[in-house]
């Protein structure tokens, strides 16, 4: 019986994975991370909905999936996140990323190229 209750719990585990922003004052929110815009991070909820973060209030982010980030200057990084609200690091990317750099932050690997075929 141990066995089917370890199989269970491995087979589980892929499905709890979830984002975590901690706050400055130890709220804890779980969820989705949605994006970033003009100094606030929108996590998505079960609980909540959406809910807006003034990024100086993060303590601690940490994202279970990969996210691209879209710097200042058109550059983008991929890759799962973790920080604060003054710096990302982005995994396998090298140097921390200062928050005031992004200008959009979105889930998944966007490359930002659209066909022309797919317009149509």
């Amino acid at each position: 019986m141990a066995r089917y209750g370890l199989l269970l719990v491995l087979l589980a585990s892929p499905i709890c994975r979830a984002d975590q922003v901690i706050l400055d004052n130890g709220d804890r929110l779980t969820g989705t991370v949605k994006g970033l815009a003009a100094g606030k991070l929108v996590i998505g909820t079960e609980y909540a909905g959406d809910v807006s973060v003034d990024v100086k209030r993060i303590a601690s982010l940490k994202t279970d999936s990969d996210m691209t980030v879209v710097l200042d200057d058109d550059t983008r990084l991929y890759g799962r996140l973790s920080g604060n609200g003054q710096k990302l690091e982005i995994a396998d990317s090298g140097e921390p990323v200062d928050v005031t750099r992004v200008s959009k932050l979105e889930p998944g690997r966007a490359t930002g190229w659209a066909s022309p075929l797919m317009e149509r």
